[in-house]
């Protein structure tokens, strides 16, 4: 199972984690891969995500996705020019940090009694605000792919040749 194959990357990898340092995951949006709930797997790995964006493949030139199974194949057996291309496909990128450094938010406020300058910061409970956070984007994030699947009618041919990924 693919869900499995990431935790049991989480743990070997935050062994090996400068202080500081992130892990930097990113997937399709989309079918199987939401249904790994990816941020919950890494939460019970040990780590948090410090935030999430959505991928942009030509930020990076010369890319192109490596499909599991190998290239799409013409009926003579040529790889295929008009295949499937994951790097046209809309991809999430989490970066992943320890739990343990997440920074606490710390907001500024004017003190209520006190006419002067001063401000008094509050340090605020980092983890549990950017727990927060991390469920409104992944809500923000289910509605943006609600609306975009609103309008398209799924089509399953069940070919490789036409573009079915099997990752």
């Amino acid at each position: 199972m693919d869900a499995e194959l990431l935790v049991n990357f989480f743990k070997r990898a935050i062994p090996s984690l400068a202080p500081g340092g992130s892990i930097i995951v990113t997937l399709f949006e989309g079918m199987p891969y939401t249904l790994w709930n990816i941020r919950d797997l890494a939460r019970h790995s040990g780590l948090a995500v410090e935030r999430s964006f959505k991928f942009q493949a030509s930020a990076y030139p010369g890319y192109h996705h490596a499909r599991t199974i190998g290239v799409v194949k013409t009926s003579a057996g040529e790889v295929s020019e008009t295949g499937w291309k994951g790097e046209e496909r809309p991809a999430r990128s989490y970066v992943f940090i320890k739990k343990d450094e997440v920074a606490p938010v710390v907001s500024k406020r004017k003190r209520g009694d006190d006419d002067s300058d001063e401000e008094e910061e509050e340090a605020v409970e980092g983890l549990s605000e950017l727990e927060e956070q991390e469920e409104e984007d992944a809500a923000a994030d289910h509605s943006e792919k609600e609306e975009a699947d609103s309008g398209k009618e799924e089509v399953d041919s069940g070919s490789e040749e036409e573009g079915e990924n099997q990752d």
